[in-house]
């Protein structure tokens, strides 16, 4: 007899398109809550003469533990609770040589395509952009989700310079970077309620570098008295432990009234970067 005719192939089984899209990226995930943002505060204020800016919105982090900042281009080593969420990294334009790190932008999304419109929030700048436009800035994601309503994409936004000092808590620390000596030492500062002007160990300047550190040369025993400028012009003076090892400083610059901010007691380099934009 012939032999019986070959069992027809088997059906290709074809996937059926998702049901629901893909999870959003680690730390975009955000309840619209603003609760845990200085804005919910009603207290916000925009510096005196910052123009608004508009660019492309875009999102690159989740949000970090409030010692995690330091691997970002400001190296900040810590964040109050609120920013180590809500933070920025800032447009190369606008990073103006590492002077926009620690200050803050009150931002919203002017798009249409935005599913929430006329949410502010307040961020603090903790990183460059380099491949950022003028105006642009590249948000948490926690930031964009709320500041947006949407996953990390590219929306307009609009945003001004704003006053963040009054949701500093806690003192200034420093902290040794590493690859210092007894010759050659350099420190970050954090948690300053306002920018630092000038910095002096013993009464010897320390050199501001672009990544938010300070440089010294020579040697700095136990007991050297360092002192901090802020921009609002006031002195703050602590006594080192050692170059080597992170230390709270036990001293902040007293709060200014952001109306003052460039009406007086903010110095030159504030006064500039508050009016321009640069510094």
């Amino acid at each position: 007899p012939p032999p019986p005719p070959p069992s027809p192939p088997a059906p290709v089984q074809i996937a059926s398109a998702p049901s629901t899209p893909p999870p959003p990226p680690p730390g975009s995930s955000n309840d619209s809550d603003v609760s845990d943002n200085p804005i919910s505060t009603g207290q916000v204020r925009e510096i005196p003469g910052s123009s608004t800016y508009t660019g492309d919105g875009t999102a690159f982090s989740g949000a970090v533990d409030n010692s995690q900042a330091s691997k970002f281009a400001c190296g900040l080593h810590y964040l109050d609770s609120w920013a180590s969420k809500y933070f920025v990294a800032m447009n190369n334009a606008q990073w103006n040589d590492g002077l926009a790190c620690g200050r803050c932008v009150k931002a919203r999304c002017v798009d249409p395509k935005c599913p929430v419109q006329g949410q502010e929030i307040l961020a603090q700048v903790v990183d460059k952009c380099p491949e950022c436009a003028e105006g642009d800035l590249d948000f948490s994601y926690p930031a964009y989700s709320l500041v947006t309503g949407s996953w990390p994409n590219r929306l307009k936004v609009s945003w001004e310079w704003a006053d963040c000092s009054p949701f500093v808590s806690g003192d200034i620390s420093i902290y040794p970077k590493d690859g210092g000596s007894q010759y050659w030492q350099a420190f970050f500062f954090a948690n300053a309620r306002y920018p630092i002007a000038q910095a002096t160990i013993n009464g010897e300047p320390l050199q501001r570098q672009t990544f938010g550190f300070w440089t010294h040369s020579g040697n700095v025993a136990p007991g050297s008295t360092i002192q901090l400028v802020s921009e609002t012009g006031q002195t703050v003076s602590a006594t080192l432990d050692g170059p080597f090892q992170q230390q709270n400083l036990g001293v902040q610059f007293a709060a200014v009234p952001t109306a003052d901010l460039v009406a007086g007691s903010w110095g030159s380099v504030g006064k500039a970067y508050a009016e321009s934009g640069s510094g």
